[in-house]
């Protein structure tokens, strides 16, 4: 396979604080990279990414620089990533790879004069350590019904497409479900 020229930018967009000159969106391109993507579309896995990038401003890896926290501590800071083909100019056709809340980020040193930036980030993080608020579905519901209402609380639209299957007595606690029949089975299947 013949070498090509690529193109990778990266947005970092901060939740709760700004990068030095205000804003909460840091458009990156023209910068060295190396992406790492793995479960990348894999079932129920998500996907993570492991980013280096070089040429970045010491002040805005400051920002975003996680300083070991653990992953309770992740403030919802968020990468994306695009990449393509490009030509002589720069420009080309993009495509987004990758949107996920970082976890784990460090200026690396180790390379100077040349510092990168150490990027983890993973798909659906913050969704996974929340704690889901309980709910009850006594008697028998639509399993659509159900499916648009943790939907809707988790953030994101649902769409029917002509599920009509009903299920009775499920409880879901503390984010997860505690079923009184083996109706759950026939739940998670449809």
């Amino acid at each position: 396979m013949p070498f090509a020229r690529r193109r990778i930018d990266v947005t970092f967009a901060l939740a709760r604080t700004t990068f030095p000159d205000g804003s909460q969106i840091l458009d990156l391109t023209g910068h060295r990279a190396q992406v790492s993507l793995a479960n990348n579309g894999g079932g129920l896995a998500l996907p993570t990414l492991s980013l280096r990038i070089y040429g970045m401003k010491l002040a805005d890896m400051g920002v975003l620089a996680t300083r070991g926290l653990t992953g309770l501590a992740v403030n919802g800071d968020q990468v994306t990533i695009a990449a393509g083909a490009a030509d002589t100019a720069g420009n080309g056709l993009m495509n987004t790879i990758f949107v996920g809340t970082i976890y784990s980020a460090i200026p690396d040193f180790g390379g100077s004069p040349e510092v990168s930036f150490v990027v983890n980030a993973s798909s659906g993080f913050l969704q996974r350590i929340q704690a889901a608020p309980p709910n009850t579905y006594p008697g028998p519901q639509g399993v659509a019904s159900i499916i648009g209402g943790l939907a809707k609380q988790a953030g994101h639209a649902f769409q029917n497409h002509g599920v009509t299957a009903k299920i009775s007595r499920i409880n879901f606690l503390e984010g997860l479900p505690s079923v009184e029949t083996d109706a759950f089975m026939v739940f998670v299947a449809a």
